[in-house]
């Protein structure tokens, strides 16, 4: 991933597309407020280890600086949080719903907007009768993005909220229960157009990690016991001879 960001200069528009299986693995420094890291599972994972979050942070948009536009989509498992952005906007909250500022993020210095194919304790599905279709993706929240972006061009431009609107009311359509979900480097207006090119001035004033009254957020005790669990449950897996970075839910139709 670092060869797209290296090198980037004010003016630049990025974009980065993932479509695969993603995990979980218990949070140790406590920044988590379900006790869990969100993770990309990639092809190396039995000898590399999967990608958590906190480093595709550190790798993908801590280096960027302001005037980069970059925009991600995760098809995956548990991506709601998958880059570890300071805010979060739910497609699925009442009109009028703003964005909501996540304990767990980092600031960054860019303009990035990530859409995420499901919430942290959500899998991510495939529609296996796509795969047979070479000009369309088989995974639901890819096929739902490809349906707007062709309303986008052919129909009608929209802003990001209109588009998010048919990308959720598509996943939705298959009854897969996974919840489409974006987060962002700062707050902006829903209204703002859709497209990968436009960058909006760094508003944030702070860098690094977010902090609620001057004190990075720990949830030791609510999350003890859920990394246990999920040890155990890691453990169960290995002794099956299942990949430990691959879940049940990519293991039996997500990504």
């Amino acid at each position: 991933m670092g060869w797209l960001v290296d090198e980037a200069v004010p003016g630049d528009s990025l974009l980065f597309f993932y479509s695969g299986h993603g995990s979980q693995q218990p949070n140790f420094n406590d920044r988590e407020k379900d006790g869990f890291d969100e993770t990309l599972v990639p092809v190396d994972v039995e000898t590399c280890g999967m990608l958590v979050d906190d480093e595709i942070n550190e790798i993908l948009v801590q280096p960027l600086p302001a005037g980069v536009r970059l925009t991600c989509f995760l098809d995956s498992c548990h991506s709601g949080s998958g880059l570890d952005l300071p805010y979060r906007w739910n497609p699925y909250m009442e009109e009028g719903a703003s964005w909501h500022l996540d304990q767990g993020g980092y600031y960054g210095d860019a303009d990035v907007i990530c859409v995420s194919a499901a919430a942290d304790d959500e899998t991510a599905k495939g529609v296996p009768a796509m795969g047979e279709r070479e000009d369309f993706p088989s995974g639901a929240f890819a096929a739902a993005w490809c349906v707007a972006c062709e309303v986008h061009e052919t129909q009608c431009k929209m802003n990001w909220k209109e588009m998010l609107k048919i990308v959720k009311d598509v996943c939705e359509d298959f009854h897969f229960g996974q919840s489409v979900q974006l987060s962002s480097s700062q707050k902006f207006d829903l209204k703002r157009e859709f497209n990968f090119h436009d960058c909006i001035p760094n508003s944030n004033d702070k860098k690094g990690a977010v902090v609620n009254d001057g004190e990075t957020p720990v949830y030791p005790s609510e999350n003890k016991l859920k990394k246990s669990a999920f040890i155990q449950h890691m453990q169960q897996m290995m002794q099956m001879g299942m990949p430990p970075g691959m879940d049940m839910g990519g293991m039996m139709m997500g990504f």
